[in-house]
Order: structure tokens, then C-alpha cells, then sequence
């Protein structure tokens, strides 16, 4: 039998034809490593939504910022107060994303083109995505695709990822030659990928649920 904690609860996966009447006594058994588990599941709960009194907090940048509603003209701004959404969005969720989204193609360009600049390569395209377990991608023709959520890490991230695709344009796998190329165009690499390691749980925050938070 084989226990994982989820966010959804415990899930026990059991061999075909096993009795049931075994459940019971392994999760017993497993009892203690299962409490850690579920403690540090709400460690980083609490991490990926941190609260300030009341109002929610969204990490922008590598800073944690307050997340309001406010009277401004624009839909979505970010000022003294924190990042400030509009009062009476139709779509707040929707309105903060696209925000995200072109705060992160503004920080992602002049990376890459510094990072391009080195290598003497150039990119064909960039998109930007929202995927579960990929920060960056760059195809066979040179386009580059970037996970919008990199703008909410501290901008050494960011950097970073951009400079490990760009170097996909000068060597396409892995290899000791791959990372020698991510090296020279991005110095503080190994520190971004630690960071990327033991905090990206706190990228992949759920919008609706922080815009709800703020409107209550």
C-alpha cells in the first residue's frame, strides 16, 4: 500500500485484491508521517496565501503585496496601496491574469534580449502560457513560451529562465555544453533554481479565489 497527501485529503493506494480491513491499521501505523505531511501542506497553504489583517496577499516580483479593490481609472494598477483592482469589475480575475501577463512580457523582453545579446541568437517568437509544470519551453524553430506566473517571482528568477530557454538556441538538450552556455549568460543560476525548487508552490496561486478574498 502506498499513502500520499494531497490537497484534497489522504488518498491510500492498496494491490489488487487486498482486503480493506487493511487500511485501517497501515494508516495507523503511518499516523506520525502523515500528521508532518498534512502540517506542511498547510505551511505552504499558507505561504502560497498569505493574509494581512483581513486582505488577501499576492506575491509580485518577489514582493508580497496587498491585493484591494479601489475607485481607480485604470482596471488594474499598482500604487502605495498594493495592487489595486478596479471596484466593479465584471471580470476581476480575468483583469488581473491579463495584467499579470503583460507585466511579465515587459520584465521577460529586455531579459531575453540582453541574454540574446550575449549568445548572438535571436528568438522567433514569445508567448506566454499558464502551465502546471513548465516555467519556459523554446521549439525547434525558436519561439519561446514563458509561464506568466515567473512575474510573480523575484526578478533573478525570471532572469534566469530566460536565459535557460534563450540558450536552448544554441544547444537544444541538457547537456554538460547546455548548462556551460546558461552559466555565462546567467552568473546567479544555481541560487534562481533553489529558489524556483523550494518556492514555486507559491506561483501557482488561484486568482478567482485571491479576487474573492479581496471582495469580501
Amino acid at each position: 500500500m502506498r499513502l500520499r497527501v494531497v490537497e484534497d485529503g489522504l488518498h491510500v493506494t492498496m494491490p489488487p485484491g487486498l482486503p480493506e480491513r487493511h487500511v485501517l491499521p497501515f494508516i495507523l501505523q503511518n499516523g506520525d508521517w502523515i500528521g508532518r505531511q498534512f502540517a506542511r501542506l498547510e505551511r505552504r497553504r499558507h505561504e502560497t496565501y498569505p493574509m494581512d489583517g483581513g486582505r488577501p496577499l499576492l506575491l509580485f516580483k518577489g514582493e508580497v503585496l496587498p491585493l484591494v479593490i479601489g475607485p481607480h481609472l485604470k482596471r488594474v494598477s499598482l500604487d502605495e496601496n498594493g495592487i489595486v483592482l478596479r471596484a466593479g469589475l465584471k471580470a476581476p480575475e480575468a483583469a488581473l491574469e491579463d495584467w499579470l501577463k503583460e507585466e511579465c512580457r515587459r520584465a521577460l523582453i529586455p531579459a531575453i534580449a540582453a541574454a540574446e545579446e550575449r549568445l548572438g541568437r535571436r528568438h522567433s517568437r514569445l508567448t506566454l502560457r499558464d502551465q502546471k509544470t513548465r516555467w519556459g519551453s523554446c521549439s525547434s524553430t525558436g519561439a519561446l513560451s514563458f509561464n506568466w506566473r515567473l512575474v510573480l517571482a523575484p526578478q533573478a528568477v525570471l532572469d534566469y529562465v530566460a536565459c535557460h530557454e534563450v540558450a536552448h538556441l544554441e544547444v537544444r538538450n541538457h547537456s554538460a555544453a547546455f548548462w556551460r552556455v546558461v552559466a555565462t549568460l546567467c552568473p546567479g543560476a544555481d541560487a534562481a533554481r533553489a529558489w524556483l525548487k523550494a518556492d514555486q508552490h507559491r506561483l501557482m496561486v488561484d486568482l478567482a479565489r485571491l479576487v474573492e478574498a479581496a471582495g469580501n
